[in-house]
Formats: C-alpha cells, sequence, structure tokens
C-alpha cells in the first residue's frame, strides 16, 4: 500500500474515533452504581442537564459536576483528535502529490530550445 492510502486511512479512522468520542454516553461513578451521563456534545453545547432519567440520585450535584467534567473532557479530547485528522490528512495529500510528480515523465528540452 502506498503512503498516501495508508494515511489516508489513518485520517479516516481518526476522524470516525472523534466522532464517537462527541457522542459516546460517558458513565461516572454515583453512589450506588455507575450513571450514565447524557452526550458530550450535547452536554457541553446546550447545557443539558444530565441528571434526568428515573428517580433523582442522592448525589445529583456531584453526578451532575463529574458528567460535565467527562463531557469537557471528551469534547475536548475529539477536537483534538480532530486536528490530528486534519493534519495526517494533509500529509496524506502530500504525499499523492509527491508520488505524482515522481511517476510523471521527464521531458528533455529540444535541440531549438523551445520545449
Amino acid at each position: 500500500m502506498s503512503a498516501w492510502k495508508s494515511l489516508a486511512l489513518v485520517a479516516a479512522v481518526l476522524v470516525v474515533g472523534s466522532g464517537f468520542l462527541l457522542v459516546a454516553t460517558p458513565y461516572v461513578p454515583g453512589d450506588d452504581s455507575d450513571y450514565q451521563c447524557a452526550a458530550p456534545w450535547r452536554i457541553v453545547r446546550y447545557d443539558t442537564d444530565s441528571v434526568r432519567w428515573g428517580e433523582p440520585p442522592v448525589d445529583e450535584e456531584g453526578i451532575e459536576r463529574r458528567c460535565r467534567i467527562a463531557a469537557h473532557d471528551s469534547v475536548d479530547l475529539a477536537g483534538r483528535t480532530g486536528t490530528a485528522a486534519l493534519l495526517v490528512a494533509g500529509l496524506s495529500v502530500l504525499a499523492l502529490a509527491r508520488e505524482r510528480r515522481e511517476r510523471r515523465p521527464v521531458r528533455t528540452p529540444t535541440s531549438s530550445g523551445r520545449g
């Protein structure tokens, strides 16, 4: 496999990973068991209340705080992963351009000097 294809594949995996980090609901420890938060993008973008399903837990404020921290960490990591994906995709384009330049036939000048 050529270098640009490998880099493009890595960039695609990073994009998928970044998207997963935005939508995967984190679990935070509660008093009784682990608690499932809302999606990180929803918490960060819309300031969603994570404590909303069923009976309110005893440690409601602590769970809400831990959900916000987990959401912000996840969105931060998703942003860094997306940035890495853009950089790797740029390297893939550069590798493709270099490969095409190397495959291009070399033109020799004519004796008249007019290419």
